[in-house]
């Protein structure tokens, strides 16, 4: 009774699922590195390895909190009922598909699937709102039909370029699938300059390289969060999200329309949970700078994106009174 989704890490094989009864007629799908899918709601479901060398699969499931609220491991693991509206037994349910919509909030480029092929080398569609030349695109698993319900998204930062610093409460996870780059981490109460006001210390790094996996936002509350792409290649991650029963400020109750804006997207001195690159802490572009130099390489950010300030200290810095009442 509870979601599960697949990313291959390596390894080739296949997942055969059927329903109670249907187990002598399962439908089969073929999976590989880079291949992310859905197992059904309350449907059986078996993986194959199909080659003579171990399979590593990283799994992401929203079955602790269904433990918590039911406390019964035989209804969670032996309730007969089918969810025939969440998945039938059409060949289309385990179809890739290529057709991009719009997510309704934000209008931001999503594909409605339930089996994708390969992450790690699709073509993703310019984005541009998180970083310059950021790509990304947003997976609608079946029942999975809202940002903050989905297995999240996969984005990609070019060369030599990062995201701006965000925050919001913990449960997002991000799997590095190419590339390498850091993130930055640090609590919203010490405000967007954690260097600049003698709090450098505070902030958490953590490195990564294809496989590895970071939490956006530890040790709950709200957490400023930066994604730095510092290696020869884009760097290409995958969001895992909290599930339908995670809490991101007030996203859930969102229902999309000309007067509805996403807070993630607006910087902190228009009421958002963002720092827009002018009002960052000038530490961050120096050490992306040596970071870079390390490695020979030079910084691709345009000077233009931080030569005007979007509001004065006293606004930029007044975050832990909004971060109380902003959604």
């Amino acid at each position: 009774l509870y979601d599960e989704f697949f990313l291959v890490i390596e390894g080739r094989g296949t997942t055969e699922v059927w329903r109670t009864g249907d187990e002598h007629h399962p439908q089969v799908f073929e999976w590989q590195p880079g291949t992310l899918f859905m197992a059904p709601l309350n449907a059986h479901h078996r993986l194959v390895n199909a080659t003579n060398s171990p399979a590593l699969l990283l799994a992401s499931n929203n079955a602790p909190p269904i433990m918590n609220i039911f406390q019964s491991r035989r209804f969670i693991f032996e309730h007969p009922y089918q969810f025939t509206e969440r998945y039938g037994l059409g060949q289309d349910f385990f179809r890739a598909r290529s057709e991009i919509e719009a997510e309704p909030v934000r209008g931001r480029a999503a594909i409605r699937s339930n089996l994708f092929p390969d992450v790690v080398n699709a073509q993703l569609p310019l984005d541009n709102q998180r970083a310059p030349g950021y790509r990304r695109i947003q997976p609608y698993f079946d029942g999975f039909e809202r940002e903050a319900t989905t297995g999240g998204f996969i984005g990609e930062y070019p060369i030599g370029r990062y995201s701006k610093g965000h925050y919001h409460l913990s449960g997002a996870v991000l799997v590095c699938l190419s590339g390498q780059g850091y993130t930055f981490n640090w609590p919203v109460e010490l405000g967007p300059r954690p260097w600049e006001s003698g709090h450098g210390d505070q902030v958490k790094i953590q490195e990564y390289t294809a496989g590895g996996l970071v939490a956006a936002a530890p040790g709950g509350g709200n957490w400023f969060h930066q994604h730095f792409s510092a290696g020869a290649e884009p760097m290409r991650v995958l969001n895992y999200w909290g599930g339908p029963t995670a809490d991101w400020n007030g996203i859930l109750e969102e229902k999309g329309g000309e007067d509805v804006k996403a807070s993630n997207l607006f910087g902190i001195s228009e009421g958002g949970r963002t720092i827009m690159y002018p009002e960052e802490d000038p530490f961050i572009r120096q050490e992306f700078a040596r970071r870079l130099a390390a490695v020979g390489r030079t910084s691709a950010m345009p000077e233009s994106l931080f030569q005007q300030r979007q509001a004065d200290d006293s606004t930029v810095h007044d975050v832990e009174h909004q971060h109380a009442h902003t959604h």
